[in-house]
C-alpha cells in the first residue's frame, strides 16, 4: 500500500496555522496568569490592610510608626531578624508592628514583583517587600481621617519590584509643593526608588493588567488603573516602558494619601 506524505505546501500551511494560534493564545494565557497573580496580590493587600486596622484598634486608634526614605533604609527589616545584628528598634516599623496580626512574611511580596535589592548587607534573609504604607499616617489618629474610603493606606508604590527586607513608608510629611521626580532621590514629600548603579531599569507601574492594588483606611482593597484619573490613580503619566514620570499632587503632596482630604 502506498502512503502519501505531506507536501511542503501542506506543512507550511499547518505551521502557519499553529503560529497564528500561538500569537492569539499566548497573550491570552499571559493575561490569565497575571489575573491569577493579581488575585493573590489583592488578598495580600486586603490582609495587610486588616492587620494594620487591628493594630489601630489595639493601640488607641493610632496608626503604627515607620520609616520613609534613606539614608538608613536598612533599619527596616522584614522579617525582624533579616539583618544581623538584630536592630533593637525594629518594632518601630510598620511591617514588623503588624506581623503579630498577619503571621505571614510572604504577604509583603506581590507574586508579580521581581527581586530588586536595595542593599547588599551580609547575613541578609531575602524577604521581598512590595507594598508601601502611607507615611502621612505614621502615628496618626484614626478619627482624624476625613474620608476613610478614599484615603490610601497601603499601595504598590514600589512598582513591580520586591525590596530585600525593606518596608518603606511613602509619601512622608514635608512642607511645600514637591512634584514627582524620576530616577530616585528624596524630594520633600515624595520619594521614589533610586536608580541602582546608574541602571535605566526603573520600577514599572500598572503591571497588573494596566493597574495596581490599593488598600484603604476603611479596610477595603481594590484595583485601579495606573496611570489614571486623579481621584483614583497615584500616577499621572508613565513612559513607554511603564516607568512613571509624573504623579498627582495638590500643591502639598500626593492627593489620595492625605488623610484630611474629603
Amino acid at each position: 500500500m502506498n502512503r502519501r506524505g505531506f507536501t511542503l505546501i501542506e506543512l507550511l500551511v499547518v505551521i502557519a496555522i499553529i503560529a497564528i494560534l500561538a500569537a492569539i493564545l499566548f497573550p491570552v494565557f499571559a493575561r490569565a496568569r497575571e489575573k491569577a497573580r493579581q488575585t493573590t496580590c489583592t488578598s495580600n493587600v486586603k490582609q495587610l490592610t486588616l492587620g494594620i486596622m487591628m493594630y489601630v484598634t489595639d493601640y488607641d486608634g493610632t496608626f503604627p510608626n515607620g520609616w520613609g526614605a534613606p539614608p538608613s533604609p536598612t533599619l527596616i527589616t522584614t522579617p525582624a531578624n533579616a539583618r544581623l545584628p538584630v536592630n533593637p528598634l525594629r518594632y518601630m516599623y510598620w511591617s514588623n508592628s503588624i506581623q503579630p496580626y498577619i503571621k505571614n512574611y510572604q504577604m509583603y511580596e506581590c507574586p508579580s514583583a521581581r527581586p530588586w535589592p536595595y542593599s547588599a548587607a551580609p547575613n541578609n534573609i531575602l524577604q521581598g517587600v512590595t507594598y508601601t504604607f502611607n507615611g502621612l499616617l505614621y502615628n496618626y489618629g484614626e478619627s482624624g481621617i476625613a474620608a476613610p474610603a478614599k484615603c490610601i493606606m497601603l499601595s504598590e508604590m514600589n512598582g513591580d519590584v520586591a525590596l530585600n527586607s525593606t518596608a518603606f513608608g511613602n509619601p512622608m510629611r514635608a512642607s511645600g509643593a514637591h512634584p514627582y521626580q524620576p530616577n530616585g532621590g528624596t524630594v520633600g514629600a515624595w520619594y521614589w526608588l533610586p536608580n541602582p548603579g546608574g541602571s535605566t531599569d526603573l520600577p514599572h507601574v500598572g503591571f497588573h493588567n494596566g493597574g495596581d492594588l490599593k488598600g484603604y483606611c476603611d479596610g477595603h482593597a481594590k484595583w485601579t488603573k495606573e496611570p489614571g484619573h486623579w481621584d483614583s490613580s497615584i500616577f499621572a503619566q508613565v513612559g513607554p516602558n511603564g516607568e512613571p514620570n509624573s504623579a498627582w499632587y495638590d500643591g502639598y503632596c500626593l492627593w489620595l494619601f492625605r488623610p484630611v482630604v474629603q
